[in-house]
């Protein structure tokens, strides 16, 4: 090996590497009453549901949260997407799976991105932090919050 010294130590480099990865997951989406229909632009928020709503049955995910408000008749004025994390990982695992949901979401419907609302929960934050570092140049909101709709204890 080549022996270096001086300024030669430390040089500028660039890396680039193309990784392609497919992610997915199930997730419920709530349309405002309205939408469509006049052409504007909603808010948004993606809600993180707890550990006891892993696995591949949506229902679940409707036990806590603004799911089991809307599956109770509640109306909301934004557009809400609550994934669901697959058994066996947790949500800092599915990170991309994430990123991409809201970038299609975004993509897809009437969303408008300077408004788009991450509650955090107890064991959410830095599943939140990333997507707010993902996000970086829109208005990417959080706020934390505790039991949005959960049953008693706060637990949501």
């Amino acid at each position: 090996m080549k022996k270096v010294s001086g300024s030669l130590r430390q040089s500028d480099k660039v890396f680039e590497k193309k990784i392609t990865k497919k992610v997915g997951c199930k997730y419920l989406l709530y349309l405002p009453e309205g939408y469509g229909e006049r052409g504007k632009k909603w808010p948004l928020m993606m809600f993180l549901h707890g550990a006891g709503e892993r696995g591949d049955n949506l229902e679940l995910v409707k036990k806590h949260g603004p799911a089991k408000l809307v599956k109770q008749g509640k109306d909301f004025e934004f557009i809400i997407v609550s994934p669901q994390c697959p058994e066996g990982p947790w949500w800092p695992e599915k990170l991309d799976t994430l990123i991409a949901l809201l970038d299609y979401i975004e993509s897809n419907y009437e969303v408008d991105t300077d408004r788009v609302y991450l509650p955090i929960r107890a064991k959410t934050p830095f599943v939140a932090s990333t997507l707010l570092i993902s996000r970086a140049g829109s208005r990417c909101l959080h706020k934390h919050v505790r039991g949005v709709g959960a049953g008693e204890g706060g637990r949501g």
